[in-house]
């Protein structure tokens, strides 16, 4: 299974977000700054079947590329994830697609899904780097932008730290150095509350 770790924590405006992530920055070594424009549609059923088993469905668009990715519900700050690279340009996922997820581990009942139609988006740019800790890597990344939903959008600004490998426990003490409040709601929660 495919797994993620990550603390995900609100600012409530860009030049607190970018403190946030200037402070965090400085305590490690980093590589190169990467900016990424990111479109991210979501997906569900009309029965809301994804919605109630609190499964994420969505196709993003980093830049010139796309990626369609499940996530399913976890621990603590740690949720099941799978990714694949689209080659298609399907304005929904494939069956093909859903099967690929299905194979590299996530939930079978994707598989049985059908009517998949967008339910809400974000659409952001994200400034991230990779932190060089002695005994982790980690990603931080400050997202700024805007959710929506097909009659109204929010601006939102969030900072993302992500284990890529080692220590979790140095995401934590990360959180603290950011100083901002944890965000409890995914994005998708939070596009969706504007339906």
């Amino acid at each position: 299974m495919g797994r993620e770790i990550e603390y995900k924590l609100k600012a409530k405006d860009a030049r607190e977000l970018d403190a946030a992530y200037e402070r965090v920055r400085a305590c490690a070594g980093t590589s190169p700054e990467r900016y990424i424009e990111m479109l991210t549609r979501y997906f569900d059923t009309p029965e809301g079947l994804l919605k109630d088993r609190r499964w994420t469905l969505r196709i993003r668009r980093e830049n010139d590329r796309q990626v369609l990715t499940c996530k399913t519900p976890g621990r603590d700050h740690s949720r099941g994830e799978w990714e694949l690279i689209r080659t298609a340009d399907a304005p929904v996922p494939t069956q093909e697609e859903l099967q690929t997820l299905v194979d590299s581990g996530a939930p079978e009942a994707l598989c049985r899904l059908s009517s998949l139609k967008q339910v809400c988006g974000a659409g952001f740019t994200r400034r991230c780097t990779l932190l060089e800790l002695p005994d982790a890597r980690i990603e931080l990344a400050a997202d700024a932008g805007k959710l929506f939903g097909p009659q109204t959008s929010e601006a939102f600004f969030e900072l993302e730290l992500e284990l890529y490998s080692g220590n979790a426990d140095r995401l934590a003490e990360l959180a603290r150095i950011a100083a901002l409040p944890e965000e409890v709601l995914s994005k998708q929660a939070r596009a969706m509350q504007l339906l």
